[in-house]
């Protein structure tokens, strides 16, 4: 286990990008290639990803950011497959747009615990033919980590002020932003609940889990992960802070990145297209290695 959880221990690393390899970093090679991940739907649009001819190190569980977050399976593929080649089972739970906080964190760990009961029960069918998971894909001894970006890092931070049980928690680019107090809706506005000042008391005074690593990127205005160190840090709690380079979208990868039309013409334009997901790939398997690191101090 890391050290340090029966006290706060608070710590900012910067890291500077390192020179790019595009090709060394999309292959992304290792001693002992990993064998590749295997995915499996769960009831509710739950999607979990494992590993194969391994027993797990340990279960995240994954939350996406607000709008991002209905599929998390499509809009975070690399940076799931990355973990689960590490050696970690994801079950990446949806959750629809939402001003209810505290309520959504609730559903979505319910939905969490659901999926992992059915995964231990060797029950969801895998895509492309590949049939369910064995139960070995969710040891009952194996440690819970909950990993979520942006809204999803707010709702791993409700849910362990409520529910005991998690190892640790990685946070990318937590944010608790409220849009000019209030958000327009049809006639109306409706209300974040709980207020950002709120939350913050909330999770100050009941937050548990006792490993929290917070990351968040060189070049993100939306970023909160200072604060959120400065009222994690109110506890006997092990807190760290990493900056990587990179930006808001840099775990989705290139998923959220252009496309090129099958048939389409290659210019000059597509080419800086490429080489900038290239780059966006090279920041989230950058991103993947710190997470991983986290994990298995945890684990």
């Amino acid at each position: 286990m890391g050290q340090g959880w029966g006290q706060h221990v608070s710590h900012v690393q910067q890291l500077a990008p390192p020179a790019r390899h595009p090709a060394a970093h999309a292959t992304h090679p290792t001693t002992s290639p990993p064998p590749p991940a295997h995915a499996v739907q769960l009831g509710g649009g739950v999607v979990a990803v494992a590993p194969t001819r391994r027993r797990p190190k340990g279960v995240v569980h994954f939350l996406g950011g607000a709008f991002v977050a209905a599929v998390p399976h499509l809009t975070y593929p690399l940076l799931l497959e990355r973990l689960a080649d590490g050696g970690y089972t994801c079950i990446a739970t949806p959750y629809p747009v939402t001003f209810q906080h505290v309520e959504c964190a609730h559903a979505v760990h319910a939905a969490f615990e659901g999926a992992l009961a059915q995964l231990r029960g060797g029950g969801g069918s895998g895509g492309g033919g590949g049939g369910a998971l064995a139960s070995w894909a969710a040891p009952r001894d194996a440690p819970v980590h909950g990993v979520g970006h942006s809204n999803g890092a707010l709702l791993h931070l409700l849910v362990g002020s409520g529910r005991p049980g998690r190892a640790s928690n990685i946070l990318i680019s937590y944010n608790n932003l409220q849009v000019a107090e209030a958000v327009p809706v049809g006639d109306g506005f409706q209300d974040f609940r709980p207020s950002p000042i709120e939350a913050r008391q909330l999770i100050a005074s009941r937050y548990s889990v006792p490993s929290t690593l917070l990351i968040q990127f060189s070049d993100d205005s939306t970023d909160e992960s200072p604060e959120a160190e400065a009222f994690l840090a109110s506890g006997r709690r092990a807190v760290r802070r990493l900056v990587l380079p990179g930006t808001h979208v840099t775990p989705c990868g290139d998923q959220l990145g252009p496309r090129i039309p099958p048939g389409g013409r290659f210019g000059p334009a597509d080419a800086l297209a490429m080489a900038a997901a290239a780059a966006l790939q090279a920041d989230t398997h950058r991103l993947a290695d710190r997470v991983l690191e986290h994990l298995d101090s945890q684990s």
